[in-house]
């Protein structure tokens, strides 16, 4: 007589599962009783169940101890050959392997940075801009900046590490070669992969070259020229952007994206990039760079998601011609600008430009006030000193000092004093001191 023996299972729903299936088993290989043994009082007892008699194969015993049925990492059963050449099925019912990991055996890991709080190390951001926003440009700096290991453009400490460059619109030779020169790079830690290049096909090739490169950064400008299939297909685009992440986490390097606006108006910033809503989805920080709507000679790198840390405040910088055909960078400090300012530029600014306007007119009602006493007022303010600068260029205060090299002051133009025109009588005037990135009393 043959017979399948079940270790104890001291949970009767389980139980009866365990012995369903071990009658399964049975009725396969021609086994007429099943013995299931289960607890009792005293620690012994054995319950026996039978199934449909069958024609018994041999005299020789096939045991199935517990052991695992199903499960994506474990066979149903496992055979053997004994010695009179019946085959003895084993099956581990007890040792299958937990479907779930305990947040108990997981350590915390600390979030690092590329750049703190706004581009993460092993994990996937997004920059967003229209096309001639030099959004690329303001990559490329940060490129350069990498390669040599200096600070960041806000003066935050720089990671030092290789740069893997997928670039999909400028030229190699007329365009990146020389941004990335102006940017100061060592452009021996900086490369761009051969031939040709698709996502997700070659994720392998380009994870292979980032270890190889030693990579901190990858930059793909733009993204959608390199996803196929179809980038506005929320699967596949889902599917790309989890392997992608799958890559900065492996090998702890920030991957960045570059993304067209697209042409929808009365968004929110955040959802005004190109493709599926995968993208944004996926990404733990997103950028956005956007002409600043009142200089259109300036850009505005704002901040708008991160699922990692606070929000960054936003920055200001200036593309310039550093020779012929070669645009570089230069940072001009922080900006009160946010998303939906840069995108609604019926908005004059955003609240807190009126706000310093507000400001300014109260502090300068009674006569001109020194440069410094107004910067100073504005730490207690809601918005930063260069919101300050705007409002005054915006209203058309002037600065002056009373004698060369002195103090600097500030002072409403004198139809909002008196409304006369004419000029105040206590104090020498000079040109307007327009500054970007330093304090007006810094011009020599």
């Amino acid at each position: 007589m043959m017979k399948i023996v079940l270790k104890p299972c001291p949970e009767r729903k389980k139980r009866r599962a365990l012995v369903a299936e071990a009658e399964k088993i049975a009725a396969e290989i021609k086994v007429t009783n099943v013995w299931v043994k289960q607890p009792s009082e005293n620690g012994n007892g054995r319950v026996r169940r039978s199934i449909a008699e069958v024609v018994p194969t041999g005299d020789a015993e096939r045991s199935v101890l517990s052991g695992p049925l199903r499960g994506p990492d474990s066979q149903s059963s496992s055979s053997t050959t004994a010695h009179d050449g019946d085959q003895i099925v084993e099956v581990d019912l007890q040792r299958q392997p937990p479907l779930f990991t305990r947040l108990s055996e997981l350590n915390e890991q600390r979030v690092e940075w590329f750049w703190k709080w706004w581009i993460p190390l092993g994990e996937i951001t997004i920059v967003d801009g229209d096309p001639g926003s030099n959004k690329s440009s303001f990559l490329l700096d940060l490129a350069g900046r990498v390669s040599t290991g200096r600070s960041m453009p806000d003066g935050t400490a720089s990671v030092h590490g290789g740069v893997l460059l997928l670039a999909g619109e400028d030229s190699l030779r007329k365009t990146i070669i020389g941004r990335l020169k102006a940017a100061g790079a060592n452009m021996r830690r900086i490369a761009v992969m051969k031939g040709d290049v698709s996502l997700p096909d070659s994720l392998t090739d380009i994870q292979a070259a980032a270890v190889q490169l030693t990579a901190k950064l990858i930059i793909i400008d733009p993204f959608m020229a390199f996803v196929q299939p179809d980038a506005n297909k929320e699967q596949a685009i889902r599917r790309v952007m989890t392997q992608l992440k799958s890559v900065a986490e492996r090998s702890n390097i920030a991957i960045v994206l570059v993304r067209h606006l697209n042409k929808s108006g009365g968004r929110q910033s955040l959802y005004r990039g190109g493709g599926s809503i995968g993208i944004i989805a996926a990404t733990r920080s997103a950028l956005l760079v956007a002409k600043s709507p009142d200089d259109p000679h300036m850009r505005v790198l704002c901040h708008h998601k991160s699922n990692l840390g606070p929000l960054a405040p936003s920055l200001l910088f200036e593309p310039v011609t550093v020779e012929e055909n070669v645009v570089g960078i230069e940072w001009r400090g922080p900006s009160d600008f946010t998303g939906e300012d840069l995108l609604s530029p019926k908005s004059g600014g955003g609240a807190a430009l009126d706000k310093a306007k507000t400001f300014l007119l109260e502090m300068l009602r009674d006569g001109p006030v020194e440069q410094d006493v107004i910067e100073n007022e504005c730490k207690k303010q809601p918005f930063s000193y260069r919101t300050a600068e705007r409002a005054k260029q915006a209203l058309g205060i002037r600065s002056s000092r009373k004698q060369f090299g002195g103090v600097v002051f500030w002072e409403l133009p004198r139809d909002k004093e008196q409304g006369d025109g004419s000029d105040s009588p206590h104090i020498d005037r000079q040109p307007d001191l327009a500054v970007y990135g330093g304090r007006e009393g810094d011009a020599t």
